[in-house]
This record gives C-alpha cells, structure tokens and sequence, in this order.
C-alpha cells in the first residue's frame, strides 16, 4: 500500500484577517515572505499522527494528537522555521 503526504496551497486571502489577529499583525514566512491563507494545509508527519490542518489555526498544536510543532515548513519556499517567528507586526 503506497500513501501520498502533501502540502495544498490555496488562492490568497490573508490569514491574520481571518484569525481576527491584532491590527498590525501578519503571518508569513520568515525566509520568503509568503503569506498563509485559510486554505492552506499542513501534515502532521514526520513522527505525528498524519491529520491535514491548518497549522496556523492552532498556533502549531495538532489538533488530532496535540503534537506541538514548534518549527513550520513553507508551502512556498520549503523552509523550515521556528512557529513563532511567522507572527510578525505589519508596520
């Protein structure tokens, strides 16, 4: 039995409006600049549980098995960076 794990990027819609973050806070990569939508999924793989969510929706906690992930991968770039450092205020 083969099994495919996969990244989906959706069209833009800005995630901090959708997360009600405060005025003047964005989510994006720390390397590249791109910007989750809501659309946007990812997998808690490697060593977690394989449930597909929106990371940002629970500031990096598998909502399947409460794996916190501390480090987030770009869907843009590939990059891995620390969770926090993609919460940046929008000067």
């Amino acid at each position: 039995m083969v099994f495919f794990f996969g990244f989906f990027k959706a069209p833009d819609i800005k995630m901090s409006e959708r997360l009600h973050l405060a005025r003047g806070v964005r989510i994006r990569c720390p390397v590249c600049a791109w910007q989750p939508t809501k659309h946007d999924t990812w997998n808690c793989n490697p060593e977690g549980c394989g449930h597909v969510w929106n990371t940002f929706d629970t500031h990096g906690v598998c909502p399947a098995c409460a794996r916190e992930w501390t480090s987030t991968a770009c869907l843009d770039c590939g990059c891995w960076s620390p969770h926090d450092d993609w919460y940046e205020e929008d000067l």
